[in-house]
């Protein structure tokens, strides 16, 4: 006969461990942003997050494993959003109507940065730290990459994107999705509007596919 007088118990331990990783990756995440991976102490994010000091080692071992646990949550985050819409999710790809792909795949990504304006911060102070995170995050970006520019290129084909070097043209596309979200106080403090606000997002989303879908 199996015991289960423990069962209630694990099941809350293993909500407050969940609970927990979520608060230090979103507290992380802030600080790693902000701050870079230099400038974020473990302390400052433990405090950030409501969580005793030495939870980031008992969860992640390091401060370096917390970093890539952060870069894992943001890239799967939209990689996930993108398989839920039809996109890289099985051969042939993409899977959703042709038609439309170039402009549900901005819909898509744009709510995803609105959710996740740490994103490009993210990416940014990855970039100018350079050294091994920055590898690591180039190569597991890799596939992701590949077939970002593969949709670019196909949109080409169908002359649904206008002509570019596809490279430039992905580069372009996230500079331009994110920026209104990652400097959201600037822009707040020029226009008066929140970019997070349904409205705004919309106008946004409208304006990069008029930008970038060919006439």
């Amino acid at each position: 006969m199996v015991n289960t007088s423990n069962k209630p118990g694990r099941r809350r331990e293993q909500r407050r461990a969940i609970e927990t990783k979520t608060a230090l990756i979103d507290a992380a995440i802030h600080d790693f942003s902000r701050y870079g991976f230099d400038g974020a102490g473990t302390r400052s994010i433990c405090k950030r997050a409501g969580v005793n000091s030495a939870l980031i080692t008992h969860h992640y071992g390091s401060k370096e494993a917390l970093w890539k646990a952060c870069a894992e949550h943001l890239v799967s985050g939209i990689e996930q959003r993108l398989r839920e819409a039809g996109f890289f999710g099985v051969d042939p790809r993409p899977v959703i109507d042709p038609t439309n792909v170039l402009k549900t795949f901005i819909r898509v990504s744009v709510s995803y940065f609105a959710e996740r304006p740490q994103f490009f911060e993210f990416m940014i102070e990855a970039n100018r730290s350079g050294g091994k995170r920055l590898e690591w995050l180039t190569e597991r970006n890799r596939h992701s990459r590949d077939d970002w520019v593969w949709l670019m290129t196909a949109c080409q084909t169908c002359s649904q994107l206008r002509a570019g070097n596809a490279e430039d043209l992905l580069f372009l596309y996230i500079g331009a999705a994110c920026s209104i979200f990652s400097l959201h106080r600037d822009y707040q403090n020029l226009t008066g509007e929140s970019p997070f606000d349904e409205a705004v997002i919309e106008r946004h989303t409208k304006l990069l596919i008029d930008l970038l879908v060919a006439p």
